[in-house]
């Protein structure tokens, strides 16, 4: 078997086959760019992504929060 070779050095490999491998990628990009079937997935994702970050921005406040509580707790029942 010989081995795989891409180009001028591959023979049989025109200047023909190379346009149609070039417009093949173009054609490819163009679709993959115009395509939006994936975009309601994508936009939910994000959608989940802000929410968590939501989520744990407020259990950060929240945390601080019982945690001064339990400190004054616990200096009241030193105190006592």
């Amino acid at each position: 078997m010989g081995q795989l070779m891409l180009g001028r050095s591959c023979p049989g490999f025109t200047q023909g086959h190379e346009r149609v491998a070039r417009e093949g990628v173009m054609h490819f990009f163009r679709t993959l760019w115009s395509d939006d079937r994936g975009q309601d997935a994508t936009e939910y994702v994000l959608l989940i992504v802000l929410i968590a970050l939501a989520i744990i921005a407020g259990m950060q406040v929240l945390a601080t929060g019982i945690n001064t509580g339990f400190n004054n707790a616990a200096v009241q029942l030193n105190g006592s």
